[in-house]
């Protein structure tokens, strides 16, 4: 291993670096993670973990964020039109991010002046070089005309490069390809957000106010094409510069002739022009001039033409109107780590206090040699104005926003702290500042945690996480540029591993009106953190987002953050050609696998862009096991189930299957005769030997734990397998009479993230290793001899009968398999022993709509073709017994709403009641002091508690006799052992909840 050790300033040198470096080593790679990075945190910055962490309630509902609909020309009445048209299709926001564009900024004074303005005043060697009245209306054709002819360079630049980051807006302002959806700005707009300053002067009237002189109508008419002329040549000159830039400059590695060329250049003779385009084309020279709003936020109809009008801001309006008309819970405001770009203008009376300073940040030596451009950056170029006073800042900021009734913040550009780090004592030192100065004023002034870390994935900036629990996992979703769409995925997916023990990974926004809007969507409902678009106003896929969004606007949010199944830790899933990416997470009541097909796309770090590699996309396979699940494997083990063992026998199964198959090939192929056999060989689908598994493990069940009869006499009613998420983090599980011994510990699963249980009927969870019908995990028939007294069905059966005279009891009320390391028996000596009885599951593909029955140590073989996804939704079956007999058991497992895609989501707890005779109810709770005997119960009743509406799928062994939503009683459909209800919102509707009761009777 080489260690590079930088402190990021030049004054700051050291020979000894104490705790410079932490290893660890474990086979439990969750749980080594959680535990090195929080190590890791207490060391260097002191940020809590995430299970100590305050969630705020914005993640459980849908969003919208601004910025790839209108980008800086962001206005109140653009928020109203884009939150009106999702409303209109039936998944209303509830949550609004305004994104960059509502603050007051501007340039330094020397780049507010078009070229030829600048030329006469030099002519007329006039050293006021302000704006003088008129010169903003010509500044701005100027600007709309240099910005058409940049356009059309930059439609070729992609928008994930160095250069493409600065032209996104301009790229976004052009007609759309036919692959893309409209934005809502366009070169006219943008223009007037650059020409004119944001900044509202208190007092006398502004120069965006101020009446400029008479002229005659030709005159004006003709000054404005001639400036519109004048931008144009301007363009097209900066257009040739893009793309010398983009195809020779951006890829040459450091120390080469073209980065030493442009470095050169754009340092000294070229700086002025250099910082004029940055002026002209990006948001990145522009610094705070107020805490406050501009005027497009003057009223809740303003409109981005109003930025010129100098009214003063009204953002309590706008957000008053959100909430009242579009029922809105929640509204942040987006703002920088220095307050914006390039920081706090020195020249601005009303930031003046607070201490701005100019400095000239230098980048690393380490940084130069990964990422060249960072020596011409903007911020390297002009500056960064820091405040000094920056808990003051903060603090007026933050109490601005909240007394106009904003929720929270999007704190941005904080990898840039490392720059200005090395004028300030190096990165880290300027990372304590400035977070902690933002820690406590989020803390003071957004109650619930309302905040999300953006673009801050130095450890400078993660260490420093105190308080504030969510983090853009990734770069930014780029809608332009369509080979970023798939590498965003992946980079979300292993970023989550290291930053899910600090902050929950946030996987941005995305757009459903989009080429790659199923698969963002599919990952976005495993992800397990918040769901939000930035779709235009009008421009919406709404069949995606109605597989996302409830009618009330909720989401159905995973419990952890979603992270790669062990299989996929250590592959390639974006260029081996084999792998497909899994992603694991846990529902109330059951675990969901996420499964993608990411191949053909990565980050090409020669070219420095995201590059399509492999255009074919092939299609390939995997299987998806209940020991995917992480939780789902650490209760398996607990009860005896030797799941590493398991895994090791079908790899190598796999592997010499594989092997096998090659041979098979290179024989056909060398023979002329079975050509067409060879083709049709050759056009296989294929996977990775190590997720594909063995075909044998798909076909016949691999007891690889000893399986207990579970007799006739003793048994609760369905075991808990899932327990409690509480139970799996902290190592033990409770039920209503004492204390169950305690589990493993919890593989990264934060407490605050715990699932809840039903307070109803506790479950013993077992289900049989036979009566399977078909390969590959089909699901069983309804008349096989598993509903048999004793268990007895040929082969082993292993279903415990639950009667009221059961002498054994589970930890927890949750269907699923035995917390704590299985069922215990007190009969038996010191209070009982683990025996090794482990449910079967049922396992949905959302792709295919199939539902299979699976043991423990089998699996579902999932096929995708290139850039696709789909989720697998895994449920424990549990047993449940009334009728006086065991022959009218009943397996039942929820699988959730299939019109959703993480549907499993919608089930929040899941118990059974007896009915007597009598019509009393009797709570399966397995406790022992219920009456001893003989009991002829007939009926079962199961309760479900629904969020959302659709169709409920699943797993019952029986044809239930009816089925009620909230008391009305409702169509069902029983086919096989596959149940499906039609789950309409009812009384919860008005009754303003957004749960339901569904109660099952048998």
């Amino acid at each position: 291993m080489t260690l590079r050790l930088e402190s990021g300033d030049d004054t700051v040198k050291s020979d000894y670096f104490e705790d410079a470096v932490l290893l660890a080593a474990g086979r439990e790679p969750y749980a080594l993670i959680e535990a090195a990075v929080t190590a890791a945190a207490a060391l260097s910055g002191g940020a809590r973990p995430l299970r100590d962490k305050q969630l705020p309630p914005n993640l459980d509902v849908f969003g919208w964020c601004s910025w790839d609909s209108f980008y800086s020309a962001v206005s109140a009445s653009g928020l109203s039109d884009a939150v009106q048209s999702l409303a209109s299709g039936g998944t209303p926001p509830r949550w609004v991010v305004i994104d960059d564009g509502w603050q007051c900024t501007e340039v330094d004074e020397p780049y507010r002046n078009i070229p030829t303005e600048q030329l006469k005043q030099k002519m007329l060697k006039d050293r006021n070089v302000g704006e003088k009245p008129g010169d903003a209306a010509q500044r701005e054709a100027y600007l709309e005309g240099e910005m058409e002819a940049l356009g059309q360079a930059a439609r070729d630049v992609p928008a994930g490069t160095a250069m493409g980051a600065y032209l996104q807006e301009i790229r976004a302002s052009g007609p759309p390809e036919d692959d893309e959806a409209p934005s809502g700005v366009d070169y006219h707009s943008l223009a007037r957000q650059h020409a004119i300053s944001s900044s509202v002067e208190e007092g006398p009237a502004s120069p965006a106010k101020a009446k400029a002189p008479y002229r005659p109508l030709v005159i004006r008419a003709s000054s404005t094409i001639f400036q519109y002329i004048v931008g144009l040549i301007f363009g097209f000159f900066q257009a040739f510069i893009v793309i010398f830039y983009q195809w020779v400059v951006d890829p040459a590695e450091h120390g080469t002739w073209p980065v030493n060329l442009f470095t050169y250049l754009t340092t000294g003779p070229l700086k002025g022009s250099m910082l004029q385009f940055f002026a002209d084309s990006t948001n990145f020279t522009r610094r705070l001039t107020d805490v406050k709003a501009n005027s497009k936020f003057s009223s809740p109809y303003a409109s981005p033409d109003d930025i010129s009008s100098g009214r003063r801001e009204d953002l309590k309006a706008v957000v008053d109107h959100l909430r009242n008309r579009f029922n809105v819970d929640y509204v942040y405001c987006w703002h920088g780590l220095s307050a914006y770009w390039s920081g706090v203008s020195p020249d601005s009376a009303a930031v003046s206090k607070y201490g701005p300073k100019l400095h000239f940040p230098k980048p690393t030596p380490g940084l130069s040699e990964i990422e060249p451009s960072t020596a011409w950056n903007p911020g390297i170029l002009g500056g960064v104005s820091i405040a000094n006073n920056v808990d003051e800042l903060f603090s007026d900021m933050h109490a601005y926003l909240s007394a106009a009734g904003i929720s929270g913040v999007k704190v941005d550009c904080q990898a840039g702290v490392g720059l200005v780090g090395s004028a300030l004592g190096g990165g880290p030192a300027a990372a304590l500042k400035a977070h902690s100065a933002l820690e406590d004023s989020i803390a003071t002034h957004f109650k619930d945690n309302h905040a999300i870390n953006c673009m801050c994935h130095s450890t400078e900036n993660i260490y420093r996480w105190r308080d504030t629990a969510v983090a853009r996992a990734s770069d930014d979703f780029y809608p332009t540029d369509r080979a970023s769409h798939i590498p965003h995925l992946a980079a979300c997916a292993f970023n989550g591993v290291f930053l899910s023990p600090l902050a929950l990974p946030d996987w941005d926004m995305f757009s459903s009106r989009h080429v790659a809007a199923e698969i963002h969507a599919t990952a976005r409902a495993v992800c397990g953190g918040p769901v939000y678009v930035s779709d235009a106003p009008g421009s919406h896929a709404f069949d995606v987002l109605r597989r996302l969004v409830l009618p009330d606007g909720s989401i159905l949010r995973a419990k952890l953050p979603g992270r790669p199944t062990r299989d996929s830790l250590f592959r390639d899933v974006m260029r081996d050609g084999d792998t497909l990416l899994k992603i694991w997470n846990m529902n109330a009541t059951g675990g969901i696998v996420g499964v993608f097909n990411l191949q053909g796309a990565s980050w090409d770090r020669s070219r420095r862009r995201f590059h399509i590699h492999d255009s074919t996309k092939p299609e390939l396979e995997a299987l998806v096991r209940p020991t995917d699940v992480e939780v789902f494997r650490q209760q398996l083990e607990a009860a005896g189930c030797d799941v590493a063992g398991m895994l090791a026998a079908a790899a190598a199964a796999a592997a010499a299957e594989a092997a096998a198959g090659a041979q098979r090939e290179a024989k056909l192929r060398q023979s002329s005769s079975s050509s067409s056999s060879s083709s049709s060989n050759s056009g296989a689908k294929r996977g990775s030997a190590a997720q594909r598994g063995s075909e044998q493990s798909l076909r016949v069940p691999l007891l690889a734990a000893t399986r207990a009869d579970g007799g006739s006499g003793s048994g609760s009613l369905a075991g808990s397998m899932l327990g409690s998420m509480d139970a799996v983090s902290s190592g033990s599980a409770d039920d209503d009479t004492g204390s169950s011994p305690a589990g493993p510990p919890s593989a990264g699963v934060p407490a605050s993230a715990s699932a809840s249980t039903s307070a109803a009927s506790t479950a013993t969870a077992l289900g049989n290793g036979a009566g399977r019908g078909g390969n590959n995990g089909q699901p069983s028939s309804s008349n096989g001899n598993r509903n048999g007294s004793n268990g007895s069905s040929g082969t082993s059966s292993f279903v415990s009968s639950a009667r009221a005279s059961s002498s054994r009891r589970s930890a927890v009320s949750m269907p699923g398999l035995v917390a704590g390391g299985g069922v215990w028996d007190e009969d038996e000596e010191g209070g009982g022993a683990p025996s090794a009885a482990v449910p079967d599951f049922a396992v949905y593909v959302g792709a295919t709509e199939e539902l299979h029955r699976v043991s423990w140590d089998q699996g579902v073989l999932v096929s995708l073709e290139g850039w696709q996804g789909t989720v697998v939704t895994l449920a424990p079956i549990s047993r449940f017994e009334y009728g006086g007999s065991s022959s009218h058991g009943l397996e039942f497992a929820a699988i959730g709403l299939s019109n959703m895609l993480n549907g499993g989501g919608a089930v929040c707890s899941v118990h059974a009641e007896r009915l007597s005779p009598d019509g009393s109810m009797t709570q399966d709770t397995g406790r022992d002091d219920q009456p001893a005997g003989p009991q002829s119960p007939e009926q079962l009743l199961v309760h479900l508690t629904v969020r959302g509406r659709g169709t409920l799928l699943a797993y019952s062994s029986r044809r239930p006799q009816s089925c009620f939503v909230d008391g009305f009683e409702v169509a069902f459909h029983h086919v096989g052992e596959r149940l499906s209800v039609e789950v309409p919102q009812v009384g919860s509707l008005h009754a303003g909840r957004s749960e339901q009761a569904l109660v099952i009777s048998y």
